[in-house]
């Protein structure tokens, strides 16, 4: 050891290495602090486009027009700092209208949600608003169709049933004078039944542009929008089958409704003139009021019937007898060229007798019956027939025979 002490080789290496951790303890350090000064002398730029703005107010209690939707923000500062804001995503702009009363004002945009070391500028900096008191208001809702003319041929959307049938809209005075209309818009392409769905409600001014920036109660109705297809209103005749007892008769007969709809195509609806229902009168209670539900037929070709069934009130009543003197007979289907004389009743007026409620015979007059002779197809001789008589419903006729001659 004392060799290797006496040694200058290992002086020499052992000054070395002093001499190397000693500038290392200085120097390192040193440099460090140097390399961070450097690295906080830099700055570093970042835009931040369509930052969305906040309003805070009462939103109940007003209405506040002149807010930009979003504007633009320049930041500066360390690039790790914007790094890291740009990803934490925590910068909001926003202006604060509380203590602002109704009227029109110029207010500065804030910010937050950003690093203290951080300076941003906002553009604009500035904005012009303008606070109003909210009111509300009901207007009626209208349905409007598009794609009606892709509806099959005879096919027709009729009248919507929306409910609700009105909608409350909030804003100010001022931006409700605008409205001029509320509307749905329905689709009616592919379409060929009765359907429902929900419309969302839009507004418009006078000119058509929509109109935004409203608060609606509700925002979407309820829609049922009947499609009608080829069809045809027809009455109800009533087919009295049988006969009552004896000494009653039938005062009136009434349906509800009176009509019916058929539907089908052109074709097979446009010769049906009427429906028919058949009421058989001895099966009726001993009532003098009856009320009777029943189905309506569907003729053969025809898709529906609506409705489906109708009610029937059949009055009663005694039965009694009334003779109206002095009906003239009326001719008919007597050739061109031939003349008829009665010979019985040789004035050619007939006393008639007929039957039925009193409330009926009471109003008949001679104006009301038609009491026809059929002479189609007859010649030249003396002839017997059966007076045909047509006048007030629910009246039975005494059977008569005439006789006259033919030249």
């Amino acid at each position: 050891m004392d060799k290797l002490l006496k040694s200058n080789w290992f002086v020499v290496l052992i000054s070395f290495l002093l001499a190397l951790m000693l500038y290392t303890t200085v120097a390192v350090p040193k440099n460090m602090q140097n390399a961070d000064s450097n690295t906080r002398s830099q700055v570093g730029q970042e835009q931040i486009e369509n930052v969305e703005v906040q309003a805070y107010y009462d939103e109940e209690k007003y209405v506040v027009s002149g807010i930009p939707e979003t504007v633009d923000v320049a930041l500066s500062g360390s690039p790790t700092q914007l790094f890291m804001a740009k990803m934490e995503r925590s910068l909001e702009v926003y202006v604060d209208l509380n203590d602002l009363d109704v009227g029109t004002h110029t207010v500065r945009l804030q910010h937050r949600g950003l690093s203290d070391s951080i300076e941003a500028v906002i553009y604009p900096a500035t904005i012009t608003v303008t606070i109003e008191e909210k009111i509300s208001r009901d207007f009626p809702v209208e349905i409007e169709y598009s794609n009606a003319e892709q509806l099959p041929d005879g096919y027709r959307a009729g009248e919507a049933i929306v409910t609700p049938t009105t909608v409350t809209i909030f804003g100010s005075k001022s931006q409700l004078q605008q409205i001029a209309s509320v509307k749905g818009v329905v689709d009616l392409d592919g379409e060929k039944d009765t359907f429902e769905k929900s419309v969302p409600i839009h507004v418009y001014d006078a000119d058509g542009n929509e109109l935004t920036g409203f608060s609606l109660n509700p925002n979407v109705v309820d829609v049922e929008i009947p499609i009608v297809g080829p069809h045809k209103f027809v009455p109800i005749k009533i087919n009295q089958e049988n006969r009552l007892p004896k000494g009653r008769s039938v005062a009136s007969i009434r349906t509800k409704p009176e009509t019916v709809v058929v539907f089908g195509s052109d074709r097979e609806i446009e010769n049906i003139e009427y429906l028919e229902v058949d009421i058989d009168l001895a099966k009726l209670p001993d009532d003098d009021a009856v009320k009777l539900t029943v189905d309506v037929p569907k003729p053969k070709g025809v898709e529906k019937v609506e409705p489906q069934q109708i009610e029937i009130t059949i009055e009663l009543g005694k039965k009694e007898s009334k003779t109206i003197r002095g009906v003239p007979l009326q001719v008919n289907g007597l050739r061109e060229g031939l003349t008829l004389s009665f010979i019985d009743p040789i004035d050619g007026r007939l006393d008639v007798v007929m039957s039925g409620a009193p409330s009926i015979l009471n109003r008949v007059t001679t104006d009301d019956i038609h009491a026809i002779v059929d002479a189609a197809g007859l010649g030249k001789g003396e002839h017997r027939v059966k007076v045909k008589f047509n006048g007030p419903q629910n009246i039975t006729w005494q059977e008569r025979d005439i006789r006259f001659t033919i030249d």
